[in-house]
């Protein structure tokens, strides 16, 4: 595992559409986890996210773009970046501060390999349950995904958990 951080300084007052940026290279393919992290005192006036090409990794669909400053925990991403460059990017706007600002983003990223350490293809597939909480991850071999495999295997696995919990 290879840990990657790298910051942005945003300047007091900095709107969405100057956001200032930070690309940084990755060797690594699948990247595991990651946080932004603002220290004290940017009294949650800061937005941040991390961005591969134009997707969003960070936030999640679960969180917001808001910053809260002092929090520590890394999010788990299990994102296999496709293609090359792997390239992410932090990109930060403080449209309502007073002061300039540091924000420090981390990622934690691998290679798959198997038990030889031979390159693995796969997709990690996250659903949700009905009857259970959290996410939940199945993985598919690259041979075997398509869309529609991967849809109805989680909802198979969906299914076999809600029955083992008292679902129906």
């Amino acid at each position: 595992m290879t840990r990657y951080t790298w910051e942005v300084t945003v300047p007091a007052g900095t709107p969405q559409s100057a956001a200032v940026t930070n690309t940084i290279a990755l060797e690594e393919a699948v990247i595991q986890d990651g946080l932004i992290f603002a220290p004290p005192g940017t009294a949650g006036l800061v937005f941040a996210e991390i961005r591969f090409g134009d997707l969003v990794l960070l936030p999640s669909a679960e969180s917001a773009r808001r910053v809260l400053p002092g929090t520590t925990d890394a999010a788990p991403l299990n994102f296999e970046a496709e293609g090359t460059p792997f390239e992410l990017t932090l990109r930060v706007f403080a449209p309502q501060t007073d002061f300039p600002h540091t924000i420090t983003a981390r990622v934690d990223a691998v290679e798959v390999t198997d038990e030889v350490g031979q390159l693995q293809d796969a997709f990690q597939v996250v659903f949700l349950t009905e009857q259970t909480s959290g996410r939940k991850t199945i993985e598919i071999p690259a041979s075997d995904f398509t869309p529609d495999t991967a849809r109805a295997r989680a909802e198979e696995r969906a299914r076999q958990l809600d029955t083992a919990v008292g679902g129906e």
